[in-house]
């Protein structure tokens, strides 16, 4: 999910664990330290429940694009 706030653009990751939710925390900080070392931009990542996210063929249905 991308949005705009003050001025700025914000990526907001959202991924799908089998981990325990007390875990969860760790898990985004490492995904968004991974996230930038290979891809540059620094990320919100939100983990959920496996099956929280919805299913699509499509990548594009799965980006939701809020900023104008």
């Amino acid at each position: 999910m991308i949005d705009h706030l003050e001025g700025k653009d914000i990526l907001t990751l959202f991924f799908e664990t089998a981990a325990p939710a007390e875990r969860w925390s760790d898990i985004e900080c490492q995904v968004q330290e991974k996230f930038r070392e290979v891809v540059g931009p620094t990320i919100n990542p939100k983990a959920v429940k496996v099956g929280d996210l919805p299913r699509s063929e499509k990548k594009t249905s799965r980006i939701f694009d809020n900023r104008y």
